[in-house]
């Protein structure tokens, strides 16, 4: 039996101990809300009970040089009152403003395993930074030309579950590709030794290419102008033929670069062409 005195007593214990529940966050038993410090959560709701703090800074998500504010991401941008970009099970706010815990985690296996070597807060920022521009930028070229999503939403796949490990830089680059007067592509350099990868508009390529980038980019651009062409055709005709190729590189005097795929690249750009033979006489030369 418990006298009415100390169910009272256990009551008044239990509410002290439940005032932080929620991430730890102060429960206001009044409004039921959860209190952030920048702003009120409703929990029923899934939702902030007002807008971002940043205000109308969300309107235009870039920055005056065009490049995307790394802060805040594209629903954010959209949704001034969604909770961690609807992603909860992934994602933190530690005050109503911010998460990247999952840039933090690849950070710190990438430090840890001295994939990079830049320090796991300072790797975070980066990853966090990268990593909103890179989604931003798909998201972009997918609202310019939805027949080759599938391949950008694959390169976005690819960079951010494969490559936020190591060290990395992004860009974004308007180049002349004919027919089109120009065609954005958002160029990703790997803080390792790789060769160049292209998926719809990502372009990943590895630190040991940067001395010959002038040689390289073009090439990709050309493949960047083959998928924007074939769509989802593209994996299975040219992408997959072209990494089967590279693989045969060297091997009984296949030669990579002279594969039709990448003949083909080259013929897209306005300066690919030229690059390309600059780059096979400049391996040729080497051999």
């Amino acid at each position: 039996m418990v006298c009415l005195e100390d169910a009272h007593k256990m009551s008044l214990t239990a509410q002290k101990w439940e005032t932080y529940r929620f991430t730890s966050k102060e429960f206001d038993r009044e409004t039921g809300l959860y209190y952030f410090g920048a702003r009120y959560y409703e929990p029923k709701l899934s939702r902030w009970m007002s807008a971002n703090p940043a205000g109308f800074e969300l309107i235009n998500p870039f920055e005056s040089d065009g490049k995307p504010k790394a802060k805040y991401n594209l629903i954010e941008t959209t949704n001034w009152y969604s909770y961690v970009g609807n992603n909860p099970v992934n994602r933190i706010d530690p005050n109503g403003e911010l998460f990247f815990l999952d840039d933090f985690l690849f950070s710190l296996i990438g430090n840890l395993f001295g994939a990079r070597n830049d320090g796991v807060w300072q790797g975070t920022w980066d990853n966090f930074k990268n990593s909103w521009m890179v989604l931003v930028g798909t998201a972009m070229s997918i609202m310019d030309n939805p027949w080759s999503a599938v391949n950008s939403m694959f390169g976005f796949a690819a960079y951010y579950f494969g490559f936020q490990y190591f060290e990395n830089e992004v860009r974004f680059q308007s180049s002349p590709l004919p027919p089109d007067s120009s065609l954005f592509t958002i160029e990703i350099k790997i803080g390792t030794d790789m060769g160049a990868v292209s998926l719809g508009r990502i372009i990943l390529y590895g630190q040991n290419m940067a001395r010959d980038l002038h040689l390289y980019l073009p090439h990709e651009r050309g493949h960047t102008r083959q998928s924007e062409l074939l769509g989802p055709l593209y994996l299975l005709l040219v992408g997959l033929p072209s990494i089967i190729s590279a693989s045969r590189h060297g091997k009984e005097g296949w030669i990579h670069d002279e594969y039709w795929t990448e003949r083909w690249a080259d013929r897209w750009t306005v300066e690919g062409e030229a690059k390309g033979k600059e780059k096979r006489n400049k391996k040729r030369s080497v051999k």
